[in-house]
């Protein structure tokens, strides 16, 4: 299989989790009033959706639905999600223009007042309610539990499931319970297991061996990549889901791409590459049954798209380039049982952001 065009450029973008993840702020039924002022940040042309309202960021600008939000103090956004009270949690790189993986978070303001909650390496995740924020700590040595409106630190998880293992960097919110990766000393297998901070709770073994692994909202279920074993597939990947307590390996036609598998917002359904996708981007998505990975749903995506994800359930959000060169920025909207259409253009680049 020829490797996709931009998959490694884009699996960078998103660092607060994946629409439809174990910390979704906002269930598609339950949208936030995010306020924002008009604007027309990074050259950009937004169209008003009446049954969606896209969230996508551009350097220096978020976009959600037919607002723009100009951030103060922020640069080059490279992940963006809403908060229940309207604001909105994003991150840019500590260094830009560096090979440094450190990210700061920031808590925006509906008015686009940007303000420092920590640095991180890797994947962080916000709780349900939006108060609390997970991520690697800056030295790498442990996972941080932080008050998202001051920063303060309120927990940590420095212990790993085995003796010596080290943290990887992706952590994901389980209800009160936090789940994180490790990886033990010469072990060619990391483990995800949950702990609940703050707590003589003993830790719960997750997974092993998965790679952009990510739970559903409700915390049940469970899904990511395994390396395919056989060296003459068309695929060296292989999609992995199923529950916290019985996982199953489904054929290895589909796979999981970018930060993190991506749910729905209600946890029914996954967003998955056909392993035959060829050429620029993913060409099309199938939409996976959360349970059995079985095939629901199969989208064929504009030219030179680059990466999706769950608007609600029925709907996705897809984040294209203007030309096969990769430059600027198409958003569309996909309905599953229908066509996929434009619904704003940048030209700057820019990523999608967690609507729900």
């Amino acid at each position: 299989m020829k490797r996709q065009s931009y998959i490694a450029a884009v699996a960078t973008a998103a660092v607060i989790g994946t629409t439809g993840g174990a910390a979704t702020a906002l269930r598609a039924d339950e949208p936030s009033a995010a306020a924002g002022r008009p604007g027309s940040g990074a050259g950009a042309s937004t169209a008003s959706t009446a049954e969606a309202a896209p969230l996508w960021a551009t350097p220096g600008a978020i976009h959600d639905g037919d607002k723009v939000i100009e951030v103060k103090g922020m640069g080059r956004i490279n992940s963006v999600r809403r908060l229940p009270d309207g604001g909105y949690l994003a991150t840019e790189p500590a260094t830009p223009g560096s090979e440094d993986p450190a990210k700061g978070v920031y808590r925006v303001s509906p008015e686009g007042q940007a303000d420092l909650v920590t640095f991180i390496r890797g994947v962080g995740d916000v709780n349900a309610d939006g108060t609390r924020f997970v991520g690697l700590d800056l030295k790498s040595d442990r996972y941080v539990v932080r008050d998202i409106a001051t920063g303060r630190e309120l927990a940590e998880i420095s212990v790993g499931p085995r003796r010596g293992s080290r943290p990887t960097g992706r952590a994901a919110y389980l209800d009160t319970r936090v789940a994180t990766e490790w990886r033990a000393p010469k072990a060619k297998r990391s483990y995800v297991y949950a702990v609940t901070p703050s707590s003589d709770e003993s830790p719960l073994v997750l997974a092993e061996g998965l790679s952009e692994w990510n739970v559903s909202a409700e915390g049940g279920r469970i899904a990511g990549n395994r390396p395919n074993r056989d060296p003459n597939a068309d695929s060296n990947r292989c999609a992995v889901i199923g529950t916290l307590s019985q996982k199953k390996t489904i054929d290895c036609g589909h796979w999981f791409y970018g930060a993190q598998a991506a749910y729905s917002p209600d946890g029914s359904r996954l967003l998955a590459v056909p392993a035959l996708t060829d050429g620029f981007g993913p060409g099309r998505f199938d939409v996976l049954n959360s349970w059995d990975g079985s095939v629901e749903a199969e989208v064929d995506l504009p030219d030179w798209a680059q990466r999706g994800a769950f608007l609600d359930e029925d709907t996705l959000m897809v984040k294209g380039a203007t030309d096969g060169d990769g430059n600027g920025t198409v958003i569309y909207t996909c309905e599953l049982d229908g066509q996929c259409r434009e619904t704003a253009r940048s030209e700057a680049d820019a990523v999608l952001g967690i609507t729900g």
